[in-house]
Order: C-alpha cells, then sequence, then structure tokens
C-alpha cells in the first residue's frame, strides 16, 4: 500500500508501567503497520533514544525537540492518532494536533485494539475539521 509515511501520535509520559505499556503500543503499531505496507514515522521510539541520549529534560524536549518533530509531520501524508490511554491529557499530541489543524493535515484515529486489524481503510477517512477541533478544545 505504499504512498508516502504517516506520522504516529501515541502517548508517552507518566509512570514506568505506562510508559513501558505506551512504548509498547508504538513497537506494535509501528511493526503492524509495516507488516501490512503502510509506512509510519514512530517518533516515541525515535526520539525517545536520541533525548535521553543528550540527557535532555521535559522542558528542553519541549523546546528542542517538538520543532524537529514537527518537520517530520509536516511531510506526512497525515497523522495517526493512536487512541491510548493518556493521549487526551498528552501536551506533544496536542501540540501535534494543533499543528495538523494549521496545515490542514488530515488526522486518523486508531485504537489500541485496532492495531491488528487491516490499517488502511482507516487511512481513507480523515476526521473532519470539526471533529479535530473538538478534539484539542
Amino acid at each position: 500500500m505504499h504512498q508516502g509515511f504517516y506520522y504516529l501520535a501515541s502517548p508517552y509520559h507518566g509512570t514506568d508501567e505506562q510508559q513501558a505499556v505506551r512504548t509498547e503500543l508504538s513497537f506494535i503499531a509501528a511493526s503492524e503497520c509495516l507488516r501490512q505496507g503502510v509506512y509510519i514515522f514512530t517518533p516515541l521510539i525515535y526520539v525517545n533514544n536520541v533525548a535521553d541520549r543528550l540527557n535532555l529534560t521535559i522542558e528542553q524536549r519541549k523546546e528542542r525537540v517538538m520543532p524537529y518533530l514537527l518537520e517530520f509531520l509536516r511531510r506526512a501524508e497525515g497523522l495517526l492518532l493512536l487512541t491510548a490511554e493518556g493521549w487526551k491529557t498528552s501536551w506533544g499530541i496536542k501540540q501535534e494536533l494543533l499543528f495538523c489543524l494549521k496545515h490542514h493535515i488530515p488526522v486518523f484515529q486508531i485504537t489500541p485494539e485496532q492495531l491488528y486489524e487491516p490499517v488502511a481503510p482507516r487511512l481513507k477517512t480523515p476526521l473532519s475539521q470539526q471533529e479535530l477541533e473538538d478534539l484539542v478544545g
């Protein structure tokens, strides 16, 4: 199915246990999408390793890493929002959704339970402008 790549937005910060579960969900999403021929960029997997190596604080991640990630999002076919526990309160996801609103980047949703189902059909119908505005409040 490959036609460009999609940007996976998924929550991360929380307790150690929550972070482990959220990281695992990102790995599942990345591997299932690749198995299905859908290319995704998974920031949680990629950037956390880089930020950890640089010993960046949360504030430094916000200041340095978010603009970096938004450049990937700008080039993506759309954003695939993984609605795992914690996504509604995620600062990073809110920034990504606001960026999508501003730049008219399509947003698609997937739940953790849907990760093993075919992904391509989910990428046919983006959220409406109103639905996206409702998500960001």
